[in-house]
């Protein structure tokens, strides 16, 4: 550090030769230097260093001065005055810093210096302690040098300040006088570490942080002051910053780490960002002492306070870091070990880099894809909101970053958590897409059938086929959650957009179109929109008509059943016959999967039918159709299981169709055989109730007694 002699403090007319001064002079200049001070305190919080300077100058020049102040010091007083602007609290700028986290390399924010100047009074200050008065002024006016990062100028004041108290502190100095002395010796002691630490002086630093905490513990106890306390707390840190630095993990670090986290709870809030910060420390420190269930505590107690801070002011990444590395410590699976190796990429990648680089985003990204892999989501979002608030602040000085795709895993993991108003948010951000336009319904519609362009362009307007593939996954994304959340219009807009897109990747025909306008039909079914929905239906069919499902017609019996329904409920009878005699067909052929050619399923459909053909009039075709329903129930595997819960079902599908073909023997005035189809029912219900010792059923019985009363002679028809 520089040792030159200090130039001139303040402009020669403050300055009179007089002779030596008198003990009234004395103390007239001491309160001069004291005003001085404190105007000069006063314009450096408010942001005048240049003035601050100048003022600790005249300050310094005074209380060293052997002639008494002149007249023109009252007008360099008001002159400083008049440029004193302090914003509110003018002193709160000072007690703001980076988080007090211990990281290495280029993340590492350093020590903290004491920001504070330094004050006295004419009561505190007696004569006869000009001494630390003068120290006191060349601390502040280093200060100014500090905050204007003039190091070598800083570095030479505090040496200043130091070696004026070192000349006349004495054993025999009263005990207020020997408190300012160590406050001041702490102050000065500190910010020189700091310097040192900056300009890689880790020796010196070391030698300055222990001074530090020697001054600090000398009065520690005596003020209650929660300002002094939270210096304490902050000297400490520093020493402790300076040990873990030259890895010095021994116990007696670990205690002076703890007693960081006790000051700094006992004069702050449990949740503020310098208590988060003690943990964060307290946790790393215990990991490198291989003490798993501490650094397991302390580091989720950094977590919980992070999340509670909505600025992001704390960074949430090394401690979850740290956290995995705990929890895959022995693990020796191939994602565990992938993981373990990208977790240590990723601290790596942030000393050399630090925190705000395109590599440590990927490593981000990386990890959080392992993470989800692993079903680990909590923990995987909390990497991916890493990796799109690096993307955002490097969007302006990198080129081809897209943070779409982080929004969408951001989205896709809410979703998956349940957390759906949310996931929806995140989805749009990614498509920067207004969904909430009253036309963008009629315009979705149109972009899905193809006959106008994206309605909404969610990015680039020559947008490449994976960014198309992506913003069509999110659509679609978008329509189940609008589904799940009962938002029919919404949902059906977003399947309407994930189609156009799609179509523009997949072409028209490719069973991935059939399934959306299956879901977008069967949405319009559900809003009363029966004209589209049977549309829709109609375009699901064609496709999957000319695709595998030719082969495997489940998707195309899946259409049938809800195109044969909505026909049905619009009064489309011969519509509502010919699908579902398609559907007969399909699965009466030998291609049909087994789950739909079942007896129990192939009877459902041809009793259906039985009640479209009797809509209709046509009685024979309904009551051959019932009794072919009643034989394919009877004859399903599970109405030969006797006793079991399966064959009270088959009973009840047996029971059903003879219960309409007895109706229809009825319209068909044959009551010999309706009779007798409703005495099979009665019959056949009392037995299986009978054979399971069930008394009553909530369905079977209903049945029973409908049986009954059919079957009385005075229910029949009128020859």
């Amino acid at each position: 550090m520089s040792t030159k002699p200090i130039a001139p403090l303040v402009h020669p007319e403050l300055c009179s030769e007089l002779p030596a001064l008198s003990r009234g002079d004395r103390r007239e200049n001491q309160l001069a230097a004291i005003a001085l001070n404190e105007v000069g305190s006063k314009l450096y919080a408010s942001g005048k260093q240049d003035e601050a300077i100048e003022m600790f100058n005249a300050a310094a020049q005074v209380v060293m001065s052997q002639s008494p102040p002149c007249p023109l010091l009252s007008q360099r007083l008001h002159w400083g005055c008049q440029r004193i602007t302090l914003p509110g609290n003018g002193i709160a700028q000072f007690q703001q810093h980076p988080p007090d986290t211990y990281l290495e390399g280029e993340c590492d924010v350093g020590p903290r210096p004491l920001r504070q100047p330094l004050h006295l009074d004419a009561a505190s200050c007696p004569e006869g302690d000009e001494f630390i008065l003068e120290s006191m002024i060349r601390f502040n006016r280093a200060l100014v040098h500090h905050s204007k990062s003039e190091l070598d100028e800083a570095m030479e004041n505090y040496s200043l300040a130091l070696d004026i108290l070192s000349r006349n502190t004495n054993a025999e100095h009263p005990t207020a006088t020997m408190n300012r002395v160590s406050h001041l010796g702490m102050m000065i002691h500190n910010n020189s570490g700091q310097i040192c630490y900056v300009e890689d002086d880790e020796e010196n630093s070391m030698l300055h942080f222990e001074a530090a905490v020697f001054w600090a513990k000398q009065i520690y106890g005596v003020s209650e002051d929660q300002d002094y306390t939270l210096i304490f707390g902050t000297i400490l840190s520093n020493y402790c910053r300076s040990q873990w630095i030259h890895g010095n993990v021994d116990e007696d670090t670990y205690r002076a780490f703890q007693t960081v986290l006790k000051l700094r709870l006992a004069a702050l809030p449990a949740d503020h960002a310098d208590v988060a910060c003690a943990h964060y420390n307290l946790g790393a420190m215990a990991y490198a002492r291989h003490l798993d269930e501490e650094a397991k505590t302390h580091l989720q107690e950094y977590l919980a306070i992070a999340k509670k801070m909505s600025n992001a002011e704390l960074d949430s990444v090394p401690a979850m870091t740290l956290l995995l590395l705990l929890e895959n410590r022995g693990k020796q699976d191939k994602i565990s070990l992938e993981l373990n190796r990208a977790l240590n990429a990723l601290q790596e990648k942030r000393e050399e880099y630090g925190a705000t680089h395109m590599e440590v985003a990927s490593l981000l990204n990386y990890i959080g894809t392992l993470l989800f892999h692993r079903k680990e989501l909590r923990a995987a979002i909390l990497f991916y909101r890493e990796e799109l608030r690096l993307e955002k602040a490097l969007m302006n000085s990198e080129a081809g970053i897209s943070i779409c795709v982080t929004y969408n895993n951001i989205g896709r993991i809410l979703q998956e958590l349940g957390e759906l108003p949310e996931a929806i948010g995140c989805y749009r951000s990614a498509l920067k897409a207004d969904i909430d336009d009253d036309n963008s319904y009629v315009r979705a519609a149109a972009f899905a059938a193809g006959t106008t362009e994206l309605p909404m362009a969610p990015g680039d307007d020559a947008a490449t086929p994976s960014t198309t593939n992506l913003f069509s996954t999110i659509w679609y994304n978008l329509g189940l959650i609008h589904d799940k959340m009962g938002a029919r219009r919404e949902a059906i807009m977003s399947f309407q957009m994930a189609l156009g897109l799609r179509r523009k990747i997949l072409g028209v025909e490719h069973q991935d179109i059939a399934c959306l306008w299956y879901n977008i039909g069967t949405l319009q079914m559900e809003i009363s929109r029966l004209d589209d929905a049977v549309a829709s239906f109609q375009e699901a069919l064609r496709i999957r008509r000319l695709g595998k499902s030719r082969d495997d017609p489940k998707h195309i019996l899946t259409t049938l059943k809800k195109l044969a329904s909505l026909q049905q409920t619009r009064g489309n009878i011969d519509h509502a016959l010919t699908t579902l005699t398609e559907i007969l067909q399909i699965q009466e052929s030998s291609a049909c999967d087994l789950q739909w050619k079942t007896p129990c399923a192939i009877g459902m459909t041809l009793r259906k039918i039985a009640d479209l053909y009797e809509a209709k009039g046509d009685l024979n075709s309904a009551l051959a159709c019932a009794e072919r329903s009643y034989l394919a129930f009877k004859s399903s595997g599970a109405f030969m299981q006797h006793d079991t819960l399966e064959h009270l079902k088959a009973v009840e599908e047996v029971a059903r169709s003879l219960l309409v073909l007895g109706s229809l023997f009825n319209e068909a005035c044959e009551p010999i055989k309706a009779q007798a189809a409703h005495d099979e029912t009665r019959l056949l219900v009392a037995t299986a109730l009978a054979r399971l010792g069930v008394p009553r059923h909530p369905v079977l019985q209903p049945l029973l007694e409908a049986s009954k009363l059919q079957s009385s002679s005075r229910c029949a028809p009128m020859a």
